[in-house]
């Protein structure tokens, strides 16, 4: 449940009708644009007086925790063999006739990336540098001598807290986006 708060020049609730239109032409016609009288009738236990619209995932929702499909994905690639995982900070890429050919890294302990340097010889590359891709990309674009999509991805500094909620989370609530970028998700029995 994305939240819009109320604003006088209506910016917020404007960009929360525009995503929902995108949604819409992607095929999540699951996710309904509900006004402060419909999300009150919905979710008769929240604080809604400063909210001026909310777009609710109806049907078709759900949560995954991205870190265990990660590793589910690393487990199965190394039983598969012929991979190699490194744990690593990519220093360099190397390219030859257009592919890729090699990482040049440097291996991390607890501590950090040290100081020595190791290349792997490979036929292919996975950027699995999560939101420090993008300099992965950018060694690829130079590696292979032409220029590369850029990723539009950076890190942003984030801290998730878990709570118990003495009294309960109410039955059904859904992940709850607010407009100060606070999220909010039961997990668990009597999350």
């Amino acid at each position: 449940l994305f939240l819009a708060p109320e604003q006088a020049d209506g910016q917020p609730e404007s960009i929360l009708r525009s995503n929902h239109a995108v949604q819409q032409e992607a095929g999540a016609t699951g996710v309904r644009l509900l006004n402060r009288e419909e999300l009150r009738a919905q979710f008769p236990w929240m604080h809604l007086d400063d909210i001026a619209l909310g777009a609710f995932g109806a049907k078709d929702e759900g949560s995954f925790d991205p870190w265990a499909m990660l590793q589910a994905m690393k487990r199965k690639a190394l039983s598969l063999g012929n991979v190699t995982y490194i744990n690593g900070e990519v220093r360099g890429l190397t390219g030859a006739n257009g592919k890729l050919t090699g990482v040049t890294y440097a291996p991390c302990s607890r501590s950090g990336p040290g100081d020595t340097l190791e290349t792997l010889e490979c036929g292919t590359v996975v950027n699995a540098a999560g939101a420090f891709g993008a300099g992965v990309v950018e060694m690829a674009g130079a590696a292979l001598g032409r220029p590369v999509a850029p990723l539009p991805v950076a890190p942003r500094k984030r801290s998730i807290f878990i709570m118990h909620v003495p009294d309960g989370v109410p039955e059904g609530a859904p992940l709850i986006v607010d407009p100060c970028g606070v999220y909010v998700r039961p997990e668990g029995k009597g999350a």
